[in-house]
């Protein structure tokens, strides 16, 4: 049984035994009170990237959105078409910034072409990618930490949970991520007659990708 169906059975379990009565939902450091459904989120995926809610917990006030993902960023892989519906215009103003970078070095003909380069993005975009929009199932309220054991307490009304979760602001503000772009052939050339579009071409543009580390002391910043 995966973590989603075993998080999802526990509080929907719990709340058949408080008589369908909302029950509180309560992690090491934080609890979610009159709870009175646990749901995974169902939505359309793009591609091999996944959704970045997991499960929602329903109640009469606003509900709760969590990811159980160990490295949300590892885990929704986010690819350009997910970049352009979260942060719309961001890869094209990398690509653009790529290819002033590398008309920018200097280099001559037949000099070799950077094979990877990174971009560092604002505050605003990186929380923007890690914690979703509503077309990617998101944006995510809590990422979850840590094994889905659970126990349920019938005088209290709470089913607790042996995980902590990390609200998004925080789990943003906690990482660093960059945009990553490669040569579609992992190595060119440079022409001095090249024009923007002429570099642009040679990268692979539909396959820009997010990464925790920087791959490349060739870095473009898009602050």
């Amino acid at each position: 049984m995966s973590n989603l169906d075993l998080f999802q059975d526990a509080v929907n379990n719990a709340i058949r035994s408080n008589k369908n009565i909302p029950v509180t939902v309560s992690m090491q450091n934080e609890s979610f009170t009159n709870i009175n459904r646990a749901r995974q989120y169902k939505g359309r995926q793009f591609g091999s990237s996944k959704l970045y809610t997991d499960i929602i917990l329903d109640r009469n006030s606003r509900s709760v959105r969590i990811a159980l993902k160990e490295d949300v960023i590892k885990e929704v892989y986010i690819t350009k078409k997910v970049i352009d519906l979260i942060v719309p215009g961001l890869a094209d103003k990398f690509i653009r910034a790529v290819a002033l970078k590398v008309r920018s070095l200097g280099l001559s003909d037949d000099d070799t072409i950077p094979n990877t380069i990174n971009g560092r993005i604002n505050s605003s975009s990186k929380k923007k990618l890690i914690t979703g929009n509503q077309s990617m199932g998101g944006p995510i309220d809590f990422v979850y930490e840590g094994s889905i054991q659970s126990e349920y307490d019938e005088e209290s009304q709470t089913i607790n949970f042996s995980g902590s979760v990390i609200d998004s602001d925080t789990y943003s503000k906690n990482k660093e991520i960059y945009l990553s772009i490669s040569l579609k052939s992992g190595f060119a050339k440079y022409k001095t007659n090249m024009t923007n579009d002429d570099v642009q071409r040679l990268y692979d543009t539909e396959n820009i990708t997010i990464t925790e580390t920087l791959q490349s002391d060739m870095v473009v910043d898009l602050r």
